[in-house]
């Protein structure tokens, strides 16, 4: 599980489960502290779908503290990945861990406003946020359903985040509010819901998941 390797900082890197990591704080804000203030839903969408990764986001930096592993920073990026790997999407990340004698635990303890051990935060700021989290899941987990579907191409399997183009002899896949139009050659076909994001990639529009 653990990977270590050292930085000129004295910090070093290893892979945890979110699932093992607590939070510091007792809440988090909706959105994110750049400049476009980035709704962290909008991070959580494109991290669902594979347009985005953790490895594309600065990493967090954890401590130790009572033989459990705590988020100095990124409570945000932490919260997103704990739902990530609640839905089987990422199974560990790499983190910093600062080391014993680089911590300020006077810091840390003024940072430290969890009511559970770190178990879980409140997010504040959005009275719609849960509603909108879960609309988004829901919508991602009825496309991943789609992916279910015997759909191939030339015989090869489909990775996450990888576009797919039916065939005309795969289409019937029941009552899901799809449809299909023949592209110009007609030999292929583009699976549409208007549940899946879409963009173009030559001249067919491949379904994006």
């Amino acid at each position: 599980m653990e990977s270590d390797e050292s930085s000129e900082s004295g910090e070093s890197e290893m892979k945890l489960k979110p699932s093992e990591i607590h939070f510091l704080h007792n809440s988090i804000k909706h959105k994110f502290s750049d400049e476009d203030e980035t709704p962290i839903l909008d991070t959580f969408r494109d991290l669902l779908y594979g347009e985005s990764t953790p490895e594309k986001i600065p990493m967090i930096e954890v401590i130790r503290d009572n033989d459990k592993w705590y988020s100095f920073n990124g409570h945000r990026r932490l919260y997103l990945y704990k739902l990530l790997e609640e839905h089987n999407v990422i199974d560990e990340i790499t983190v910093k861990v600062i080391p014993d004698e680089d911590i300020d635990w006077k810091r840390v303890g003024r940072k430290k406003s969890t009511k559970n051990d770190g178990e879980s935060v409140k997010v504040r700021g959005d009275e719609s946020f849960v509603d909108s989290r879960d609309q988004i899941i829901q919508t991602w987990k009825r496309s991943e359903d789609l992916n279910q579907v015997q759909i191939t191409t030339s015989g090869g399997s489909r990775h996450h985040g990888e576009p797919y183009i039916v065939t005309p002899q795969t289409m019937s896949v029941g009552n899901t509010g799809t449809h299909s139009n023949i592209s110009n050659n007609g030999t292929e076909a583009v699976f549409r819901s208007p549940e899946i994001r879409t963009k173009k990639k030559g001249c067919l529009q491949c379904v994006i998941l």
